[in-house]
Parts: structure tokens; C-alpha cells; sequence
């Protein structure tokens, strides 16, 4: 079911392409990119039927013809004899809700964290600490890649000795995912923002689901808009939001903060990098999964 304070009224534009399977990564990876909250595929007479929905927002300017332009060139480079086609469609919230738990199963992070959807069961052995996770339509389950390599990089730097009090603010909370595995693995004040106020029903509610509402301070804003020091910065963002905030967030980081920088594609990678440098952090780590990179950064040391 939807968290608690969704709007089940609600539609969501979707857009919906049949495809060979060898493409289900591509076309996956390129609907994340262009901003979907949620990806689902189904079999169909011996191809894959892959579905994005985008909320209640709908996509952005110009996203059809972007789609289009991609689907000729994914004919183009894999000798199709028909092109691809999309369909676009409005459908409701409730439905969108039920396609998106069907393939969610609990996933292990690292040597400690399971990240469990309410509806599924677990086993936990005793070096397991388990989140319940009801995520609605927010984006946040761990089971993209780059929300696994921000959860990996989370784990690593709180089990470090002396960082299990640092201040966490998480940019783009979605789900609240990020956060609650902060809030689980260390004792620092969290700060957890947002600008898509549809989704803060669904963090408060994953925070509240783990008794980890005293912990977080959820907010509906812009990191520009607040003040203060973090001692881990965790955003997983777009290219363009995160070459964009850029500034914003290194200036939000405390000495000797750490900067844990995903959602982007490996080929996105380096201008991401290459924008923070600019703004005074190092690069210490690239981590990878598939086709999606974490930047791991610090503040550069001054000669």
C-alpha cells in the first residue's frame, strides 16, 4: 500500500516501449536518467515490455523527443528492422504503487545492513541490521545501483572509528533510504531534504516505520536554502542537479567531511568530478556498479 498521507488520486504519466531483452539495461538506465521515479518490465510474447513512470508531475519539456531520438539510435545500433515506439498514458497512483512491489525482494548492503519491503520476509542473521522499507512511488528501495553504491558508502565510512556521531545530510531523500541507514548505523543529527513535497509522506513514514522519527529532521528544500556544517554529505542526483548544487554542497561540509556523489552513468562520471574539483574537493574513490558510478570525495588539502 501506498505510505501514509499519499494522494491514491493521483495519476502519472507513463511511457511504455516493447523491445528486444538484450536492451532492457539501456533502456532502464536511460529512463533513470531522464528523471523517472520508477522502471518496471514484463514479459510480452518474447519481448520485454518496459514501463517508466514519471508522477504526478509528469516529464520534463521536451522528454518525448529525447525518447524518440533514443529509440532510433537503439535501432540504429542493434540493425532493428522496425523502429522502436513509444506510448504515452496516464495511469493511477494505485497501479503504479502495485507494479512497483511486485519485483522488490530484500537486498543485503555490505556486512551488515537488509533493506526489507514491509510485504516480504526475512531471516536476519545476528550481525544483520534490517530497515523496513515501504517506499510508495518515492525513488529509494536500494534496488538501483546507484542507491546501492551511496548505501555501500555509508556503511563504510560509519563503521569507521570516530564517525559514528557525524552529522548527515541526506539531498534528495526520496524514500528516505540513505538516512535511515545512517540513522541505524550511527548516533549524529541527520538532516534529510526533499524539494518534491509528495515525497515526504513516504520518508516520515519509513522513519516512523523504524522508530527513527526523532532521529531525522525531514524538510521540504533546497540544500541552498539551509545552513550549517555536515560531517557526510550523501547526494544521489542527476548529472545536472548535482554539476548544478556543486557549490552549494561543498560549502555545506565541515573539516574533514566526506562527500558520498551518485547518480550518474559512468560516462557522466568524470564532468561530475571534475565540477567538484573545481570547487575545492579531491576525488578518493569511484565506485561502480553496472553502468552506474558513486563518487567517493573529500575537501582538498591546501599546499
Amino acid at each position: 500500500m501506498p505510505a501514509t498521507g499519499e494522494n491514491k488520486s493521483k495519476t502519472w504519466a507513463e511511457v511504455s516501449i516493447k523491445h528486444p531483452s538484450e536492451l532492457t539495461e539501456a533502456v532502464s538506465n536511460f529512463f533513470f536518467e531522464k528523471g523517472a521515479q520508477a522502471v518496471v518490465h514484463e514479459d510480452s510474447s518474447g519481448l520485454v515490455l518496459s514501463k517508466a513512470g514519471f508522477g504526478s508531475s509528469g516529464p520534463s519539456a521536451g522528454l518525448k523527443d529525447e525518447i524518440n531520438a533514443f529509440l532510433k539510435d537503439l535501432a540504429d545500433i542493434f540493425g532493428l528492422t522496425s523502429l522502436l515506439k513509444a506510448e504515452w498514458s496516464s495511469v493511477s497512483y494505485g497501479d503504479w504503487a502495485e507494479k512497483w512491489k511486485q519485483d522488490l525482494d530484500p537486498i543485503e548492503v555490505g556486512s551488515t545492513l537488509v533493506i526489507k519491503p514491509t510485504w516480504r520476509e526475512y531471516q536476519a542473521g545476528p550481525d544483520r541490521v534490517v530497515l523496513s522499507l515501504d517506499p510508495g512511488l518515492a525513488f529509494g528501495t536500494g534496488h538501483h545501483a546507484s542507491t546501492f553504491l551511496c548505501l555501500e558508502g555509508v556503511e563504510e565510512y560509519l563503521s569507521q572509528p570516530g564517525h559514528a556521531d557525524a552529522r548527515v545530510l541526506d539531498v534528495g531523500t526520496g524514500s528516505g533510504i540513505l538516512s535511515m541507514a545512517a540513522a541505524a548505523l550511527g548516533r549524529g543529527r541527520i538532516v534529510a531534504l526533499d524539494i518534491d513535497p509528495d515525497t515526504l509522506p513516504v520518508a516520515a513514514g519509513n522513519f516512523s516505520l523504524n522508530n527513527q522519527a526523532d532521529r531525522v529532521f525531514l524538510l521540504c528544500a533546497d540544500p541552498a536554502a539551509i545552513s550549517g556544517r555536515f560531517d557526510l554529505i550523501l547526494a544521489n542526483l542527476h548529472r545536472d542537479a548535482l554539476i548544478r548544487l556543486a557549490s552549494t554542497l561543498v560549502n555545506l561540509g565541515a573539516p574533514g567531511a566526506r562527500w558520498i556523489l551518485s547518480g550518474m552513468l559512468d560516462e557522466q562520471a568524470e564532468e561530475v568530478a571534475e565540477r567538484f574539483i573545481s570547487v575545492g574537493l579531491s576525488l578518493t574513490h569511484r565506485a561502480v556498479k553496472g553502468e552506474w558510478v558513486a563518487l567517493i570525495m573529500e575537501k582538498r588539502e591546501e599546499p
